[in-house]
């Protein structure tokens, strides 16, 4: 039969999976014990409560006139004992979704939820559910609304929850399914009705994964230093894991994470990781990294035992000369311009000046920056120069920024300046500037 036990973790899979987890603890196989017994409850009958009382949950097409031009829908109330119900929030958050696949990483994106209702259809039944779309199985399925890939839901054990069966093609293998978490913690109830009973309500920024995985899979954090780096440049990605198991009681607080490093994961690049192993963490989930060739690189933690960690996109930038004139700047100035210079490699390279910006070195792309002129009614920007100023044989392409703007931001933020951008080619550039003094 199928596994439809990972999302809720209240199982006998779940069980074996603590068991192996924490088989030093005493205390967790004392625990283990005791929900074995919880557990045949429902299977006596008996609803572990995950729907509010009285609750209309679906709708059913009766099988019998199908295809015949006609259906009969009939509402259906199941008693529960329902703990407690969420409340959606009135406006619309801002939520982080990720969605792991057996071989791949399907989706990883941030999603508004509204504070209204979505459907979900069960496909091994046909019965459709109506539930917040500010829940973890809400989320995933206007996830794929928006992204055309499938879901196959069950609920075939509705007196726990429905059961995500399949995404985007990826069903359960032996012991392998699929499972989902909150900010890195696994609900001891399910996605749907089961979070309405017993779960938070969902904030802005919290990170839905769902993942297909084995029992003692760990789940994986990738982060750099920076995702902004030269050709040939050193730097450091770490690589984290939960330092434990966490679960969500119904009743009690919702936990935090602590992580720990992850040792001997393998750094993979390419599309989805896919690509060749770029180097291996070490005790302190530390792996350094060089890239000689510039362009954008994906970069992923995986290994076995572990559910493949978020997708980092590094830049690796051209290293270009780059000059701003006049390197003093009185904060009095009336003057319109400063006057930067990036020096070509090659005769053939060009700049493509709408992706050009100043902004402070060792920023990432999303932090302030400063924008060329770009008016075209200036000769400047519509037959821009090239010199040869410091005589290398080498061309520098001029550019204008407005000195106005260039103090206020250095005022603002007083940093070391650096130039980024692509070449027509989509090739990205860096170059920090020499210094600039503000008098």
């Amino acid at each position: 039969s199928k596994l439809y036990y990972f999302q809720v973790h209240l199982s006998p899979g779940w069980m074996i999976k603590m068991i192996n987890n924490s088989a030093k603890n005493i205390l967790s196989v004392i625990v283990v014990c005791a929900l074995t017994i919880v557990l045949t409850l429902p299977l006596t009958g008996v609803f572990y409560g995950s729907v509010k009382e009285n609750t209309v949950i679906n709708e059913i097409v009766d099988s019998s006139s199908q295809g015949q031009g006609q259906t009969e829908t009939n509402s259906i109330h199941i008693q529960t004992r329902s703990l407690h119900k969420i409340t959606a929030s009135s406006d619309s958050i801002t939520v982080e979704i990720r969605i792991e696949g057996r071989n791949e990483n399907i989706l990883s994106t941030t999603l508004s939820l509204e504070s209204n209702d979505i459907e979900v259809i069960a496909d091994n039944s046909g019965v459709k559910y109506t539930l917040p779309i500010q829940t973890p199985l809400g989320a995933l399925q206007l996830a794929s609304e928006i992204s055309s890939f499938d879901i196959d839901v069950s609920d075939r054990f509705i007196f726990f929850d429905l059961f995500v069966n399949e995404i985007a093609g990826d069903g359960p293998a032996g012991f392998c399914g699929w499972s989902f978490t909150v900010n890195y913690v696994s609900p001891f109830y399910g996605a749907g009705f089961g979070w309405i009973a017993e779960g938070p309500n969902l904030v802005d920024n919290d990170l839905i994964l769902w993942s297909w995985g084995c029992f003692g899979d760990e789940m994986l954090r990738l982060s750099t230093e920076k995702n902004i780096v030269r050709a040939n440049e050193e730097f450091v990605t770490m690589v984290e894991k939960p330092d434990m198991s966490y679960f969500h009681i119904p009743g009690n607080p919702y936990p935090t994470v602590n992580f720990i490093p992850a040792e001997t994961v393998e750094i993979l690049d390419g599309p989805f990781g896919m690509g060749s192993t770029l180097g291996t963490s070490d005790s302190n989930g530390i792996t350094k990294l060089i890239f000689a060739n510039p362009g954008e690189i994906s970069i992923i933690a995986d290994g076995p035992g572990y559910v493949r960690s978020n997708t980092i996109e590094i830049t690796v930038q051209l290293e270009l000369e780059f000059t701003l004139h006049p390197n003093t700047l009185n904060t009095k100035s009336q003057g319109k311009w400063i006057t930067g210079r990036v020096e070509l490699l090659d005769p053939s390279q060009r700049i493509d000046l709408e992706t050009v910006r100043l902004g402070c070195v060792g920023l990432e792309q999303s932090s302030p920056f400063i924008r060329p002129v770009l008016n075209s009614k200036y000769g400047f920007v519509s037959n821009p120069s090239l010199e040869d100023t410091d005589k290398d044989g080498r061309e520098e392409l001029i550019i204008k920024f407005g000195r106005r703007e260039t103090i206020e931001f250095l005022l603002q933020y007083t940093c070391d300046l650096e130039i980024l951008g692509n070449l027509k080619d989509r090739t990205p550039f860096g170059g920090d500037s020499n210094e600039i003094r503000l008098i």
